[in-house]
Parts: structure tokens; C-alpha cells; sequence
């Protein structure tokens, strides 16, 4: 095993809260989150990937799909990257989201059907087995 650290100073991927790291197609991802604390000029809608964990490409300065996000699981297939519930950050304040989106780009992201039994949480922990996620604990309110 290769173990490996971002530098600071490389990218923004180190200097971020809440926001979601994950493989797809043999690129590390980063996107969302926040820096400080939660507020409309902190939230970070920036996509980063990297091909060896130290070197980090901006991808696009916002996903097009959703914003100012955190605090949500993002999940990889084979097929596509499923992002999970999460925080929302809107001009009324945070909100949990019962939404689930579906991208094979990590930048366009379409929201999709979301089952009767996916109720809004955050710091969902998920895994992906074959072309299934798993989706396991979470809470139901904005803050702890």
C-alpha cells in the first residue's frame, strides 16, 4: 500500500470541511463542502481530481447538477458516482436533502428517483458492492 498526503499548498482539496472524497475511473475526486464555518461566501462548489493523490486538477469551478452542498456521501460503481443526501446551504439557512444525484463525469450531475425508504440525512457512511450501494447511519438534522 502507497500511503500518500496532499500538499496544502498543491490544491484546495486539503482546505475544505464537509466535502466528499471518492475514486472513479482511476482518479481521485474531491467536490463540495466549505472552508471556516458555513456561510453563503464559503461554500466550495469546485470539482479537483487527481491521478496520484499529490497533484490536483480543477475540474470545474461548480458542478452542474446542484450547489453549496456538504456533508453528504458520494458512492462509485462501475457504471456512474451516486451522491447521497447531505446539507444544503440556501438563503433560508441549512437544510437536510432527500435528494440523490447520478453522474459518469463527476461534474454533471442529473438528481434521480429517490426511493420511498431514503429519508434526508447527513454523514451518511456508504459502500458500493458491484453496481449496489449500501447506505448506512446519518442524521436527520442539519446540526448535531
Amino acid at each position: 500500500m502507497k500511503l500518500g498526503f496532499a500538499s496544502a499548498s498543491v490544491c484546495k482539496v486539503n482546505n475544505r470541511t464537509g466535502n466528499a472524497l471518492f475514486v472513479y475511473n482511476d482518479k481521485m475526486w474531491c467536490l463540495g463542502g466549505f472552508k471556516s464555518w458555513v456561510n453563503a461566501s464559503n461554500m466550495l462548489n469546485s470539482v479537483w481530481s487527481s491521478e496520484d493523490g499529490v497533484n490536483w486538477t480543477l475540474e470545474a469551478d461548480s458542478t452542474k447538477g446542484f450547489l453549496n452542498i456538504y456533508d453528504m456521501e458520494v458512492v462509485a460503481t462501475e457504471d456512474a458516482v451516486y451522491l447521497f443526501g447531505g446539507v444544503v446551504y440556501g438563503e433560508e439557512g441549512t437544510t437536510v436533502s432527500d435528494k440523490i444525484y447520478r453522474s459518469t463525469d463527476c461534474i454533471n450531475w442529473e438528481e434521480i428517483e429517490t426511493p420511498e425508504t431514503f429519508t434526508a440525512r447527513r454523514h451518511i457512511i456508504g459502500v458500493a458492492q458491484g453496481n449496489s450501494a449500501w447506505l448506512f447511519g446519518g442524521f436527520t438534522t442539519p446540526t448535531h
